[in-house]
């Protein structure tokens, strides 16, 4: 699944974008595609708060607080794609910021054939970044439900039970089939750790270590088992933070 947040303050404007990229969508990728629209950079905002992730992104940048609420955006899912609307006459400048670093641009005034192949050259772009092995800021999930692209900043744990893998972010749950001792291996070093026969939990989501009671517990509250083959590694990491 693709997630896309459209970002205008003109709602003509935002309800074009939305109806060109659904008709991409549809022809361009067999993934399914998930969309959310906002007219202002509060809503953005919110989301950000939320910690919705997203893998698109359509933006107007002539918008400095939709600028800024991007940049939010980004620091949640570093792999996501930006696409900046901007007028001609406005330096570049003014909108390439290093927090943002938006990958498609497309200037006003808008054309009609303008709009759809810039929006076109963009998704074919994200989509053949899918359809290969991913990138070094993502876990690469196949599912029922198509390729996915997870940040790893966002991932909380796996769970191995009932023969299945369950990754947890701080929204979501999502199953697939592998065993933890390969996903132990590919997961990126010093990042993740294994606690437990049935848990691997990254290190930068652990808030504090309860070895008594033999448990982990995450800076959302939830508490993951940790069990004695793997305390002591865990108590050393946690007295070197």
């Amino acid at each position: 699944m693709i997630s896309m947040l459209i970002c205008s303050p003109e709602e003509k404007e935002l309800r074009y974008f939305a109806t060109v990229m659904k008709e991409l969508a549809a022809s361009e990728s067999d993934e399914r595609w998930e969309f959310r629209y906002c007219q202002s950079a509060d809503e953005m905002t919110l989301a950000a708060d939320g910690g919705d992730i997203f893998d698109m992104i359509c933006i107007d940048a002539d918008v400095p607080e939709m600028l800024t609420a991007a940049g939010r955006l980004k620091a949640l899912n570093p792999d996501a794609h930006i696409i900046m609307v901007a007028r001609k006459n406005v330096s570049p400048a003014s909108y390439i910021l290093p927090a943002v670093f938006g990958m498609g641009l497309i200037m006003r005034p808008l054309g009609a054939q303008e709009v759809e192949e810039g929006l076109r050259e963009n998704v074919r772009a994200y989509v053949r970044k899918m359809s290969g092995a991913g990138t070094g800021n993502s876990f690469v999930l196949d599912s029922k439900e198509g390729r996915m692209l997870i940040p790893y900043n966002s991932i909380a744990y796996f769970e191995s039970r009932e023969k299945k893998i369950f990754l947890y972010t701080s929204k979501n749950e999502y199953s697939f089939y592998d065993t933890l001792d390969r996903l132990e291996k590919d997961l990126p070093a010093g990042q993740f750790i294994r606690c437990h026969r049935s848990f691997i939990v990254s290190r930068d989501k652990i808030s504090s270590i309860a070895a008594a009671k033999n448990l982990i517990i995450l800076d959302n509250g939830e508490m993951v088992p940790l069990s004695r083959t793997y305390k002591a590694e865990l108590k050393s990491m946690a007295a070197e933070r």
